[in-house]
C-alpha cells in the first residue's frame, strides 16, 4: 500500500472515529436529559423541578401555593405545583474538607441523575405547629390571631359554633383586606371582615353580604358565584398542645391530611402528663434550614452557649455516627454520642421541621450523686431518703428498660417567610418531677423559663443571621452551592452533612414559598435590637411573659408613686425616727422600681456580648 492509500486509510478510521463519538455523545445526553427531567440546577445554585402551571378554574378556591409561578412542587399529582424552592436563600450543607467531604462530595455528586428520579419530599402535604394552644386559648375569643407559613399569610380562629379552631388564608375574597385584621362575631359565630363587613362560616361559605339587596337572592349563595366568594380554608387539628396546619387545601390536599398524622417523637406522650415542661415558641431572624441546622449540631452548645447550658471546657471531639434508619422511615438518628466520650443522647431530624435528643441518664444520675465530694453527698442521701432512686434507678438491674430516666430536648422548626422561622422548644423529662424541698409554687414562672429560653436562643442568632446572608451572597457572585465551601473535617459536623443532603436532594432544595415571594430577598443585616428583640418575636403573644410584663409595669408606677410619698413624707416629718422610716420606705420603693423597670426590658430586649462571659 502506498503512501497515499495509507492516508486515505487513515481518514476513514478519523472519520468513523468521530461518527462512534458523536453516537455516544449522543446517548449519553439523552441519558442526561432524562436523568434531569424533573431537576436542574437553578442560577444560584438551588434545584428547581421543571413544572407546567397547573390549570386553574375561574371561581375556584384553591391554596395561594397552587397558583403560585412555575417552581419546586412535590410528589406527581400532590399538591405543591408551582412553588418556589429556597436553595439558593439560605444556608449551608455538604461538606466542604478533608477526606471524608471530598468522598461524600464525589458520592452525591455520582447520585445526582438517579436521586432526580425519586419523588420528590411534599412540603406543602405536611402538618406545621403555628401557635401554643396555652397561648391561643388565653387571647380574647373575639380576636382572630394572624400567622405566617411558608411565605403565606393565614388567620387563625376559633368559631364559637363548635369551640373548633380554622386556619384561612388572610384574605377577605371580596378586595383581600386582611381578615385577621377583623374579629369573631359572637352572635352569628362568623368571621367578620372590618373592611366591608362581609362573614365568613367555619367552612368558608360566605354567611352575609351588608351590600347585597334584601329583596334579592342572596348573592352569597348564588351557585356560580359561591366559591368566589368564599374564603380558603386550611384543615387543622390540635396535638400535643399546639394548633397544627395543613398548607395544601385543594381537593386533594384535604383528603391527604386525613391519612397523614403530624410528626412527634416516638413513643412520647406528652398528654398525659408523666413528663412535665412546657411549650416555648418564638420567632426568629433567620431562615428554617439555617435553625434546623443548628438544632442538629451539639458541638456548638459549650461554646455558643457558654454560661447558659454549656461550658467552653466541655468542648472535645464527639464521633458521632449514623443509625440505620427503618424502610420509610425519613431524616436521620445517631448513635448515643456526647462530650467527653459520655455517650447518653441521640439525636434525631424529621421533616418536615422535628429534632430531638434523646437523654439517657438512668446509669448517670446516681453514679454522679454517689462520685460527689464527701461535703455534697448529701444529693445522694436525699435521693435516696426521699425515694427518689425508684426514679433513677440508683442501685437496681432488674429496671424496666421502657422505664428509663429520659430528658429531652424537642425543637420544632417552621418555617414562616425567607429568612424568618419560628420555633417550638419543650424539654420533659420522666424524673425529678416532684421537688423533695421546693413547692411547685415557690418554684420558677413559666415566664421565668422563657426568659432562660431566650438567652439560650440569643447566643448565637446574630452569627445566625449574619451567616445565612453570606452564603446568598456567595451564590449571587456565582458560586454554586456556597455551602460546600465550608471546612468540615470532623465527625462533629456528620449531622450537617446529613442533613443538607436530605435537603438537597429529598427535600428539592427546601420548602416552597407562596406566589409573589422571592426566597432570595432576605434583606438587610438587621441592627442586633432586631435580632434579639423579644417582645415582638414573643411576648406580645405569649400569654405568661405578656402578663408578667404587664404585672411588672403596675408594680413599678406602683413603687414610683410609693417612693414620692415615702420621700415626701420624710421631707416634712420632724426630724427623728419617723422621718429616717419614711426616708427607708421611700429608698426601698425606689429599689423595687428600678428592679421591675430591669425585669420589664429582660420581655423586650437585652443584648448578648460573648466577650463579657467569661
Amino acid at each position: 500500500m502506498g503512501r497515499s492509500g495509507a492516508l486515505s486509510v487513515l481518514k476513514q478510521l478519523r472519520v468513523w472515529t468521530l461518527v462512534v463519538l458523536a453516537l455516544l455523545f449522543r446517548d449519553s445526553q439523552a441519558r442526561h436529559n432524562h436523568c434531569c427531567l424533573a431537576y436542574s440546577i437553578s442560577p444560584r445554585g438551588g434545584i428547581k423541578a421543571q413544572t407546567s402551571r397547573p390549570p386553574t378554574l375561574a371561581g375556584t378556591r384553591v391554596s395561594p401555593w397552587h397558583a403560585a409561578t412555575p417552581g419546586v412542587r412535590g410528589r406527581e399529582g400532590g399538591g405543591g405545583g408551582g412553588l418556589r424552592s429556597t436553595a439558593a436563600a439560605s444556608a449551608p450543607g455538604g461538606d466542604g474538607g478533608g477526606q471524608a467531604g471530598l468522598d461524600e462530595r464525589q458520592e452525591d455528586e455520582g447520585k445526582t441523575g438517579v436521586q432526580g428520579q425519586e419523588a420528590a419530599f411534599e412540603w406543602t402535604r405536611q402538618w406545621y405547629p403555628v401557635v401554643v394552644m396555652r397561648d391561643l386559648e388565653a387571647r380574647d375569643p373575639r380576636q382572630p390571631y394572624p400567622v405566617k407559613l411558608l411565605g403565606e399569610s393565614l388567620v387563625v380562629w376559633k368559631d364559637p359554633k363548635d369551640d373548633g379552631w380554622k386556619a384561612f388564608t388572610d384574605k377577605c375574597p371580596h378586595r383581600w383586606a386582611p381578615l385577621s385584621e377583623g374579629r369573631v362575631n359572637q352572635e352569628t359565630g362568623r368571621l367578620h371582615c372590618i373592611y366591608h363587613g362581609w362573614e365568613f362560616e367555619g367552612d368558608g361559605k360566605c354567611g352575609s353580604i351588608p351590600q347585597a339587596n334584601p329583596d334579592a337572592r342572596d348573592i352569597a349563595q348564588n351557585s356560580n358565584r359561591q366559591l368566589m366568594a368564599c374564603a380558603t380554608v386550611l384543615p387543622t387539628q390540635v396535638v400535643q398542645g399546639k394548633l397544627w396546619v395543613w398548607p395544601d387545601s385543594s381537593p386533594e390536599g384535604v383528603k391527604a391530611s386525613e391519612s397523614v398524622a403530624p410528626v412527634v417523637v416516638p413513643n412520647l406522650d406528652l398528654d398525659n402528663g408523666d413528663w412535665g415542661s412546657n411549650w416555648y415558641a418564638r420567632d426568629l431572624a433567620y431562615g428554617f434550614d439555617t435553625l434546623v441546622e443548628n438544632l442538629v449540631d451539639p458541638a456548638h452548645i459549650p461554646f455558643a452557649h457558654h454560661g447558659v447550658i454549656g461550658q467552653r471546657a466541655q468542648g472535645s471531639p464527639m464521633a458521632i455516627e449514623l443509625e440505620e434508619l427503618a424502610p420509610g422511615e425519613e431524616g436521620f438518628l445517631t448513635k448515643p454520642t456526647g462530650y467527653s466520650g459520655r455517650d447518653l443522647m441521640r439525636v434525631s431530624f424529621r421533616p418536615p421541621g422535628l429534632v430531638y435528643y434523646e437523654n439517657d441518664y438512668t446509669k448517670s444520675l446516681p453514679f454522679m450523686a454517689k462520685g460527689l465530694p464527701p461535703p455534697l453527698r448529701v444529693v445522694y442521701w436525699a435521693m435516696k431518703k426521699f425515694n427518689l432512686d425508684k426514679r433513677v434507678a440508683m442501685e437496681r438491674t432488674d429496671r424496666d428498660p421502657s422505664d428509663r430516666c429520659l430528658f429531652y430536648f424537642i425543637g420544632y422548626a417552621v418555617p414562616t417567610s425567607p429568612g424568618r422561622c419560628r420555633i417550638f422548644t419543650r424539654s420533659p423529662r420522666n424524673f425529678f418531677l416532684q421537688h423533695p424541698v421546693i413547692p411547685r409554687r415557690w418554684r420558677n414562672s413559666l415566664a421565668g423559663e422563657h426568659l432562660g429560653q431566650h438567652k439560650v436562643l440569643d447566643g448565637d442568632s446574630t452569627a445566625l443571621h449574619v451567616q445565612e446572608r453570606y452564603l446568598l451572597n456567595a451564590g449571587q457572585q456565582g458560586v454554586k452551592q456556597p455551602e460546600r465551601t465550608f471546612y468540615m473535617p470532623t465527625q462533629a459536623d456528620v449531622t450537617i452533612r446529613a442533613f443538607r443532603k436530605w435537603y438537597n436532594s429529598r427535600g428539592g432544595g427546601g420548602p416552597p414559598w407562596a406566589q409573589g415571594v422571592d426566597p432570595s430577598d432576605l434583606g438587610p443585616v438587621l441592627p442586633r435590637e432586631e435580632i434579639l428583640d423579644r417582645m415582638v418575636a414573643h411576648t406580645k403573644d405569649c400569654s405568661a411573659c405578656g402578663k408578667a410584663y404587664r404585672v411588672s409595669g403596675r408594680v413599678k408606677k406602683a413603687a414610683v408613686g410609693g417612693a414620692l410619698l415615702f420621700l415626701t413624707g420624710a421631707a416634712v416629718a420632724p426630724r427623728g425616727a419617723l422621718a429616717l422610716k419614711l426616708a427607708a420606705g421611700a429608698l426601698a420603693n425606689a429599689g423595687l422600681a428600678v428592679a421591675m423597670a430591669k425585669r420589664q426590658q429582660e420581655f423586650v430586649f437585652v443584648d448578648y456580648v460573648h466577650y463579657d462571659r467569661e
